[in-house]
C-alpha cells in the first residue's frame, strides 16, 4: 500500500452519539442482533455478513468525518482513505467505510488467573541466568534483569 493510503478506526461511544444522517434509522449492534438473519446471508462470499458491511463504500457513515464513529452504539467505525491518483502531487484521497459490531461472547466465563499461573509457569527460573543480561520469560525488555 502506498504511503498515502491511511486508516481510522474509531469506536462509536455513547458520549459521542448524534442523530443518523438523513432521517435513517441507526444501525444498533447494543440492542439486537447486529448479524443478518442467515437466509438473508449470501453464499457468494463477497456479500455482506452483518449489517456493518451493508452499504460499506465511499458512502456509508464511517466514510463521512461528520458521521464516523458517532452512532453511540459500542461498535467500531473503519475508514479505509486510498489515494486516488498516484501521480497527483497534492495526494487526494477517497474515504471507504464500514463498521464492525461489537464482540458478543455467551460462552462459559473465562478465569483470569488461570492464563496468569499457566503463563507463570513457562518463565525460566532466575537462577538459569547464562550471561550479565537475562530475559525473564517470553522476550524483549520487559523481565530483563542485571546480575
Amino acid at each position: 500500500m502506498p504511503s498515502r493510503n491511511w486508516a481510522v478506526l474509531t469506536e462509536n461511544s455513547p458520549s459521542s452519539s448524534i442523530p443518523p444522517p438523513n432521517g435513517e434509522t441507526p444501525t444498533d449492534s447494543s440492542s439486537g442482533p447486529y448479524d443478518l438473519p442467515l437466509s438473508e446471508i449470501p453464499k457468494d462470499g463477497h456479500s455482506p455478513l452483518h449489517k456493518g458491511e451493508q452499504g460499506a463504500g465511499s458512502a456509508y457513515k464511517a466514510a463521512d468525518p461528520q458521521y464516523h464513529g458517532k452512532s453511540g452504539d459500542g461498535s467500531l467505525d473503519v475508514m479505509v482513505r486510498v489515494e486516488i491518483d498516484q501521480h497527483d502531487a497534492r495526494g487526494t484521497t477517497r474515504a471507504y467505510g464500514m463498521s464492525v459490531p461489537v464482540l458478543r461472547y455467551e460462552g462459559e466465563r473465562l478465569v483470569v488467573d488461570e492464563g496468569r499461573k499457566s503463563w507463570a509457569g513457562a518463565r525460566r527460573s532466575l537462577k538459569e541466568k547464562k550471561s550479565r543480561t537475562s530475559v525473564v520469560g517470553r522476550g524483549g525488555s520487559a523481565g530483563r534483569e542485571e546480575v
